[in-house]
């Protein structure tokens, strides 16, 4: 490598064509399913069950638009079953989310002094966030 190099950085700042590029976070596609449905139990009780799941299509979490930068897309799945109380006072439900155990890419960045691996600019570093990976809880209600 050398400083005549046309893929090594020779500072921060950098120009990007978009043209034609979709924006940056924005999948093509994205839809959420959900099913619900309510049992009433003898003495007015209830029992509610959930379901639902997110799906996405690929995109881009930064605007350098680089291979390394660019989710895959994803689909996850969550669901809860909620007990009330005749009269809804109380309620106690168990839930679960990202029970698919996805990771899902939020955003990211990629490392500004890590050289190209690629002579399309991809870096060697890039940092991603992702949302929580598969959870369990249980949520207590009480109205008065």
């Amino acid at each position: 490598v050398t400083a005549n190099d046309p893929f090594v950085p020779t500072d921060a700042t950098q120009q990007i064509d978009c043209t034609g590029k979709p924006l940056v976070r924005a999948p093509e596609w994205s839809g959420t399913v959900a099913y619900q449905h309510g049992f009433t139990l003898a003495g007015g009780s209830q029992v509610v069950v959930g379901l639902d799941s997110q799906i996405a299509s690929s995109q881009y979490l930064y605007p350098d638009f680089v291979g390394s930068g660019k989710d895959d897309g994803f689909a996850t799945v969550n669901a809860d079953i909620t007990y009330r109380s005749r009269g809804g006072r109380y309620s106690i439900t168990a839930w679960g989310r990202n029970l698919s155990e996805e990771a899902i890419y939020t955003g990211g960045i990629r490392y500004s002094f890590s050289a190209p691996v690629t002579p399309q600019g991809d870096p060697t570093l890039f940092y991603a966030s992702i949302r929580p990976p598969r959870t369990y809880g249980v949520t207590i209600k009480v109205t008065y």
